[in-house]
């Protein structure tokens, strides 16, 4: 009976092998820690707006929210909210009359945004349009007008224009995925190309200082965008940053789209563009879209989410915008029946590092034979130092739960770790430190946060 009882706790408790080291190294500085944690939507307005747990999104100071397909829900005003056709209703009125806007509800979204120290990163144009018929995704009945619609919006927001605001919103996004067809855009490339031209000459006349770009391009692999990039080089055209798009579960694919986006711009002269990826999720390709909002959730798309920050951290990609925040749609894998889900956790471990400040070198030396480890360092004021260690296959049936040591090149005498795996959501755990070093334990699809003074 007793050898029975042995076998069976043998074969519950997982083996764990010591293989695998990351070495940090806090004298090699690498750079700011950027804004890799940015939504599109939220954070207020949304399911935690109106739940006991109202603090969440706002607890992990979210930098930034994008406002595209803000109008799709009716917890932020619906069809009344953020698109041209919402704010400016009759295209045939004066621009120039505050009485042909309808800022209300886009109003409400925007401070709520604010409220929660979330900064705007403001669409200009429309939602995506599921409908036969499409109503506001065809090309303007004038260029010119559309253009000033948007000055006015910025002026609302910006210089208090007809009882507006002083946000100084910085960014101004011109479309959304004009390169997908009629769900975005009825009209041809070459009609999107003169209406990009249109209104980025005359925002950039209006507010020099201000960061005028786009086009938020679904596939930066069509030819689309190599038409969009030449055009606007011939025609010198203002891109601060150029917006692009990919869903995935492979954070190597998102790095190659990356630097594809940053070769692109180089070889143009916009080496001073930035890269902005504002849409992404986990998308199992050969799993699909059902199977795929299942897992956002979980410890899988949680630890994706993670790797994916991470690696984009360490290429050229400036800023990232996951899709979404809002409330009841599939790809909202942050919110499951109004609580944080795992992945909620990945902006929170995200927020941590970003307070430390520097990111410092984090190497990870892989000698068990499985590739899923990823580490970044950071350090902040004084002796205080935090590595985050994260690993992803897409996969939960792996079983190799893998022994690693952190070793440091400084002495510290006191650690914390917050641990997210398939039976933890970012629990405090006990760690120890032993002359340099840390050992952690990792299951496959988990991440810890390590902080160390």
């Amino acid at each position: 009976m007793k050898k029975g009882i042995f076998l069976l706790l043998t074969l519950l408790i997982p083996v764990v092998g010591f293989a695998d080291d990351v070495i940090v190294r806090t004298a090699k500085t690498v750079g700011a820690v950027k804004p890799m944690n940015c939504l599109n939507n939220g954070p207020l307005g949304s399911q935690f707006f109106n739940s006991n747990r109202g603090g969440a999104l706002k607890s992990v100071h979210i930098p930034y929210a994008r406002t595209h397909d803000t109008s799709e829900s009716m917890g932020y005003g619906g069809e009344h909210t953020i698109d041209i056709s919402a704010v400016f209703p009759d295209f045939s009125k004066n621009v120039n009359d505050p009485d042909a806007y309808v800022f209300k509800e886009t109003d409400r979204f925007i401070k709520n945004n604010y409220d929660a120290g979330t900064e705007i990163f403001y669409r200009l144009g429309q939602r995506i349009e599921w409908s036969v018929k499409k109503y506001n995704v065809n090309p303007p009945k004038d260029n010119k007008k559309w253009a000033q619609i948007c000055e006015h919006i910025i002026r609302h927001y910006n210089e208090g224009w007809a009882d507006g605001f002083h946000y100084n919103i910085k960014y101004w996004e011109i479309w959304n995925e004009p390169d997908i067809g009629d769900l975005m855009w009825t009209g041809t490339p070459e009609q999107f190309f003169e209406l990009y031209k249109t209104a980025s000459l005359h925002l950039k006349k209006c507010f020099p200082d201000l960061k005028i770009g786009g086009p938020a391009v679904a596939d930066p692999t069509l030819s689309f965008t190599e038409k969009f990039l030449d055009y606007a080089v011939r025609n010198k055209l203002p891109l601060d940053f150029f917006s692009w798009h990919i869903y995935t579960s492979d954070p190597e694919k998102m790095v190659e789209r990356c630097r594809l986006v940053r070769r692109m711009l180089d070889e143009r002269g916009y080496k001073d563009t930035e890269s902005i990826l504002n849409e992404w999720n986990y998308m199992n390709e050969s799993g699909g879209a059902h199977f795929s909002f299942k897992r956002m959730g979980t410890e899988v798309g949680a630890s994706y989410v993670m790797t994916a920050m991470q690696r984009m951290q360490d290429e050229s990609c400036d800023m990232l915008m996951y899709y979404c925040a809002n409330p009841g749609v599939s790809y909202n894998g942050l919110v499951f029946r109004q609580e944080p889900t795992k992945a909620y956790y990945a902006f929170q471990a995200w927020d941590r590092l970003s307070r430390y400040g520097t990111q410092v070198e984090a190497e990870t030396v892989i000698t068990s034979g499985v590739e899923d480890t990823y580490a970044t360092a950071v350090k902040g004021e004084g002796n205080k130092v935090a590595v985050l260690v994260t690993r992803y296959s897409d996969a939960t049936d792996s079983g190799f739960v893998k022994g690693m040591k952190i070793i440091l090149d400084g002495q510290y005498t006191e650690v914390t770790g917050h641990l997210t795996d398939d039976t933890h959501i970012y629990t405090e755990i006990p760690l120890e430190i032993k002359d340099n070093y840390v050992e952690i334990v990792l299951k496959p699809n988990s991440f810890l946060v390590v902080e160390l003074r």
